[in-house]
């Protein structure tokens, strides 16, 4: 990636290093632009049809976990989070399951900081975010948790 840089007065066009085109990327990103699991992936430079085909015996809650998992990395701006830090807090999103999947539906979001219900690779670094994730990737958490 190539960026404009001003140097004594004049604009100077430079080639960024890859940690230098990471931090654009965070710093610009919205995480509203993921709304596909193709997007996720992308997002992550991951060839989504090839990682499909080479994972495609897996059960499906299994696939759908893995997916998950992109696209909580994708939607936090390719960024893990962990439970090393231990004040920040992380969210996720809370499902009701009314006794079949046609009865799984959205319901809130939770947050952990001390204690986790959920492993840190299915946490948002925010409400808004969990709230966005649990609605818009709805089908596959369904098929992560039934």
């Amino acid at each position: 990636m190539k960026a404009i840089a001003e140097h004594n007065g004049k604009k100077v066009e430079i080639l960024l290093t890859p940690d230098q085109e990471a931090e654009v990327r965070r710093q610009t990103f919205d995480y509203k632009t993921i709304t596909t699991v193709e997007d996720a992936f992308s997002f992550l430079d991951i060839n989504y049809t090839e990682w499909l085909e080479k994972h495609k015996e897996l059960p499906s809650d299994v696939l759908a976990y893995m997916q998950l998992t992109h696209i909580t990395k994708a939607i936090n701006g390719g960024e893990w989070m962990t439970y090393e830090s231990t004040n920040e807090y992380k969210y996720y999103p809370w499902f009701y399951a009314k006794g079949s999947p046609s009865g799984f539906s959205y319901c809130g979001y939770v947050s952990v900081n001390d204690y986790s219900r959920v492993g840190s690779r299915l946490t948002f670094k925010s409400r808004e975010i969990a709230i966005y994730a649990g609605k818009q990737f709805i089908e596959i958490y369904n098929q992560y948790i039934n």
